[in-house]
């Protein structure tokens, strides 16, 4: 970057892979509050402790109030930040890595290894926030013994000890791979037949992408989302119902069917294509914004 861009673009002081993660930090930020509510009543379904999206959504009214739809919402922002900025440095990064020199379009295959290795390693970087956050989220009425990311520390340190931290984590990193690698590869597919003449990809265009991207990645992984929620909260009561995934898939399909792997279905499509649509849209604004010397360039999605 010139000395000329540096004055210009904002935050041109830091390196382009802090400004990264600003950006993929920010458009993570922007679009979890924006869903939160959606995401709430998802994470009740899915762990047992209600049925149904209105259900579901006038029970936390009733018992919290209003701002009962964004509990847990401060930790998943915490934890988001870092997550997606990660995500969305690494997809970038990683991008780069696996394109050919002169290739301008990076062949869909490679779209999707580059998102599978990002999720990954987002994962594997911020999975502590993201079981206290569900623990916060995942009990209905004020309760609720987790009230927020440090008591929910402690208190899993104090009851059920470190790894208890990491509880979850196997589906939620074998899920990553398929997920992240799904989403990242639909977007870029979508992408290439929804440039114009000039190969230019509109605003608008890049929001319907996102949604499509995210909406398909969303269906298919949904089961192992649900598994993943129920094995994190599994020990809060001091009891060890899930010997391991496979233990929590065989008995949630014994018990509630298969239809049990998809309760919050309803409360997740309402989310997830706004969801995407938004945190795809934003991530580019936020590059375009704070990277603009990236565009067309290796590392950088092709617009």
């Amino acid at each position: 970057m010139t000395e000329q861009q540096q004055k210009t673009t904002p935050l041109g002081f830091l390196d382009t892979g802090t400004r990264l993660m600003i950006a993929g930090g920010g458009a993570g930020a922007i679009t979890k509050t924006a869903v939160a509510p959606f995401e709430r009543i998802k994470i009740l379904c899915q762990v047992g402790e209600s049925r149904g999206f209105v259900s579901t959504f006038v029970a936390v009214v009733r018992n919290e109030g209003v701002l009962g739809l964004w509990r847990g919402n401060f930790a998943n922002v915490i934890r988001i930040i870092p997550n997606k900025g990660v995500l969305f440095m690494c997809s970038d990064t990683y991008k780069g890595l696996l394109r050919s020199p002169g290739e301008k379009v990076l062949p869909t295959w490679k779209s999707f290894v580059a998102g599978s290795l990002s999720g990954a390693t987002a994962v594997l970087a911020t999975y502590p926030l993201d079981l206290a956050r569900g623990r916060v989220a995942g009990k209905l009425g004020k309760e609720n013994q987790f009230k927020g990311i440090l008591s929910t520390f402690r208190l899993t340190l104090k009851n059920e000890g470190f790894f208890a931290l990491y509880r979850g984590v196997g589906p939620t990193l074998a899920g990553s791979f398929p997920y992240e690698g799904i989403k990242f590869g639909v977007y870029d597919v979508c992408k290439k037949y929804a440039q114009d003449e000039k190969g230019q990809v509109s605003q608008l265009g890049k929001l319907v992408c996102g949604a499509v991207a995210g909406t398909t990645a969303s269906i298919v992984m949904f089961p192992n989302d649900t598994v993943r929620r129920i094995m994190q909260m599994q020990g809060i009561d001091g009891k060890v119902r899930y010997k391991n995934s496979w233990d929590c898939y065989r008995q949630v399909v014994s018990s509630r069917g298969i239809a049990g792997l998809y309760r919050g279905m309803t409360a997740n499509l309402v989310r997830v294509a706004p969801n995407n649509a938004l945190m795809f849209g934003s991530w580019e604004f936020l590059k375009a914004l704070l990277l603009p010397e990236m565009k067309g360039k290796a590392g950088a999605p092709k617009e």
